[in-house]
C-alpha cells in the first residue's frame, strides 16, 4: 500500500522541481494500481499500459503546478480515469471491443469471469471508475470521491445504479 499522500509532499515537491529519483519513486508506489485502474475501466491490457504511461508523461510535465502534495493521489487517478474515457470514446466500435474482451485471457489481470468482466463493461465510464474504485482498490466513497473530484454522494449514486445495472445484467 502506498504511502499516505501526507508522506507524499516531500516526494512531490522534489519531483516538481525535476528531481528524477523523486519522480521516480512516485511512479513506482503508483504504477501497478494507476495500471489496474486502467484495465478495470478499458479492459485491454496494451491500452491500460498506454494509458498509465500517458499519465505519468502528463504527469511529469505538469509536477511544476502542483501545489498541494496531497492532492498528488487524486490528480493521477483524476488524469487515468480522464484518458480512460477518452480510449473509449475513441474506439471504433463498442462491439469490438466488447467481442475482444471476452476473448481475451484475464490472466494476472483479473479473477472476473468472462461474464462478469462484460457485465462491467457495459456500465458507463463514470459508474465503472466507481466501482474499480470502491471495490478493488478499496477506497470508501470519500476517497473515490477524492481521486475522481467529485462529491461523495455522487459516488454512492454511481455505485447504487451500478449495482442495479449489474445485477440485470447477471440476472440468469
Amino acid at each position: 500500500m502506498p504511502a499516505s499522500d501526507d508522506d507524499l509532499s516531500p516526494l512531490v515537491h522534489l519531483a516538481g522541481r525535476g528531481d528524477e529519483a523523486a519522480f521516480s519513486e512516485l511512479f513506482r508506489r503508483y504504477y501497478e494500481r494507476l495500471r489496474a485502474f486502467a484495465w478495470r475501466n478499458v479492459f485491454d491490457s496494451q491500452a491500460a499500459e498506454d494509458i498509465v504511461q500517458e499519465t505519468f508523461i502528463r504527469t511529469a510535465r505538469q509536477m511544476h503546478a502542483l501545489r498541494d502534495g496531497r492532492a498528488f493521489e487524486g490528480w493521477l487517478f483524476r488524469i487515468t480515469a480522464n484518458l480512460s474515457r477518452d480510449h473509449l470514446r475513441s474506439r471504433v466500435s463498442h462491439e469490438k471491443k466488447i467481442a475482444a474482451a471476452a476473448m481475451e485471457s484475464p490472466g494476472r489481470q483479473s479473477e472476473l469471469s468472462p461474464q462478469v468482466e462484460l457485465a462491467l463493461q457495459s456500465l458507463p465510464a463514470a459508474q465503472r471508475e466507481a466501482v474499480a474504485l470502491v471495490y478493488y482498490e478499496g477506497c470508501n466513497h470519500a476517497d473515490a470521491a477524492r481521486r475522481l473530484g467529485c462529491a461523495e454522494a455522487t459516488i454512492s449514486w454511481r455505485i447504487m445504479l451500478a449495482k442495479r445495472a449489474l445485477k440485470k445484467f447477471l440476472k440468469p
